[in-house]
């Protein structure tokens, strides 16, 4: 468990204890995530953390849709289209789509022009 905390518009995390995991000195945003990883974000782009700190994936999507993986995915917004990335920042699915909802049971919906249609992990 850990809690958000915020100084002069910047957020941190600390532990149950209140110890800091993350200084409140850096990041705009933050969103602990499941995974033991933390959505961050700086400069007006988002990546992944550690608990130390350690930029996981890089700075440079301008959204996550959620706070957690689902299939070992996530969403993520890069220059208005939507794709998924895993745990190491690998593109697994390419920023094509308009719309998506996070995957549930190997299957993820996504809109292609104005129609919605579902995608494996693959995305097949």
């Amino acid at each position: 468990d850990s809690i958000l905390v915020s100084l002069n518009g910047k957020t941190g995390l600390l532990d149950k204890d209140g110890k800091t995991i993350i200084a409140p000195d850096k990041y705009n945003i933050i969103r602990p995530s499941e995974d033991k990883l933390i959505l961050a974000e700086l400069n007006e782009k988002w990546g992944i953390i550690d608990n130390n700190g350690k930029v996981i994936v890089d700075f440079k999507y301008d959204n996550f849709y959620s706070s957690s993986f689902s299939d070992d995915l996530i969403p993520v917004k890069l220059q208005d289209k939507w794709g998924f990335i895993n745990k190491s920042g690998l593109e697994v699915i390419k920023n094509k789509f308009y719309a998506v909802k996070p995957f549930s049971q190997g299957l993820a919906p996504v809109l292609v022009g104005d129609k919605w249609g579902c995608i494996d992990t693959k995305g097949n």
